[in-house]
């Protein structure tokens, strides 16, 4: 799955893509880290957004790959959903 949005979004030109989604509520702070960009807002993931985490750690960072997670939607002004952003834009110089 991720092959593909990442495959698709190089055709359409993009160096970014979102990833993969999940209720902030499965971050044990309820997605409060990432809302702050805390360096520590990984270790706040729990469940499937761990495991691909940790997948990222392992296969794509190694290989440039950059990982960005934001909350994407706030309902009732409260982090809602979050989002990962897988990026592969070159360096800037």
């Amino acid at each position: 799955m991720v092959r593909r949005l990442v495959m698709n979004a190089v055709k359409d030109g993009k160096f970014e893509a979102m990833i993969y989604s999940f209720p902030s509520g499965l971050c044990t702070d309820s997605g409060r880290a990432i809302n702050n960009n805390d360096p520590s807002w990984p270790e706040t993931l729990q469940g499937k957004a761990k495991e691909l985490f940790e997948s990222y750690e392992e296969l794509a960072k190694p290989r440039g790959y950059k990982l960005k997670a934001m909350v994407i939607s706030f309902p009732g002004d409260i982090p809602g959903d979050v989002g990962f952003f897988l990026n592969w834009a070159p360096p800037a110089v």
